[in-house]
């Protein structure tokens, strides 16, 4: 985690500045008269691309439904999977403690930026040839949140409500069968990318809400993959 807010916040200081030869300030700041939104074009033609991959993410990714944690029931088959994500990017073994310790993760990314911790990307474990869980990732592009928008978020609060609140998380997470999902995690980062905020849901309602800093290991602090 603190590897991944340290580029984030390197990522977010960094300017990038273009010259044209011997041109002098007085030139610069005239050419940018003659066209002043240049700049703004260009942005907003990013800004839209990004929001069209991350709709085509989401329908990708409420199409996979997630079964039983340990024995895959009422998951979607490896197969059915495959049908909606594609041939994936990447395939490993979930390392980490739990139930789905030594499940196959397959992941595939839908856009990835000049570094290697800016990319948005769904991975989904496969237990018994079922799906298991799913996260998307929104690394580097996602809200960021405040504390006071933090304090404002109750506990019994919709998911659905939550997400409108909040807007577009760094990771979200679906495990399990039960109701419309067994288990929801929203996480979002603060201003500064100090902070991760986690939302924890039960059936669509929150049951729980935790913060860390990168100075701490809490285990409300996820440690976000990056893409080799």
């Amino acid at each position: 985690m603190k590897k991944l807010l340290t580029a984030v916040i390197a990522l977010l200081a960094t300017v990038s500045l273009a010259g044209c030869g011997n041109r002098s300030t007085k030139s610069s700041t005239s050419a940018a008269k003659v066209n002043p939104s240049a700049q703004p074009v260009k942005k907003t033609k990013r800004v839209r691309n990004q929001s069209s991959i991350d709709q085509k993410m989401l329908t990708k990714f409420t199409q996979v439904k997630t079964g039983d944690i340990t024995t895959g029931n009422g998951g979607s088959s490896k197969a059915q999977v495959f049908a909606v994500m594609g041939q994936p990017d990447r395939e490993s073994k979930a390392t980490e403690r739990g139930t789905a310790r030594g499940s196959n993760v397959y992941t595939w990314t839908f856009s990835h930026h000049n570094s290697k911790h800016t990319y948005t990307a769904i991975s989904i474990d496969i237990v018994k040839g079922k799906a298991v869980s799913k996260n998307v990732f929104h690394i580097g592009s996602s809200n960021k949140v405040r504390s006071d928008d933090y304090q404002r978020i109750k506990k019994g609060s919709q998911l659905a409500s939550v997400r409108k609140q909040l807007g577009m998380p760094t990771e979200e997470m679906v495990m399990g069968s039960k109701g419309p999902y067994s288990s929801q995690i929203l996480i979002y980062l603060d201003q500064d990318n100090r902070k991760t905020y986690t939302f924890s849901f039960v059936d669509q309602q929150l049951k729980n809400k935790t913060y860390s800093t990168s100075k701490n290991d809490s285990s409300s602090s996820r440690n976000l993959p990056s893409i080799d």
